[in-house]
């Protein structure tokens, strides 16, 4: 649910933060596309190192 509203909410505040800071909305919707990505690389590396680990002993 989390990820929804994040992923959801840019959009309807992008104006606002355009206006707050005066950046172009292309810059913000830029910045967001690239947090997108290194968010799925990281999650990509995350879950392949998990995996990749051996189970701690019991």
């Amino acid at each position: 649910m989390s990820w929804g509203i994040v992923y959801y909410a840019f959009p309807v505040l992008n104006p606002q933060i355009t206006a707050a800071t005066g950046w172009p909305a292309g810059a913000t919707t830029a910045a967001f596309s690239l947090a997108l990505v290194i968010s799925a690389l990281a999650g990509s590396a995350s879950a392949a190192s998990s995996t990749s680990a051996a189970p701690a002993p019991s």
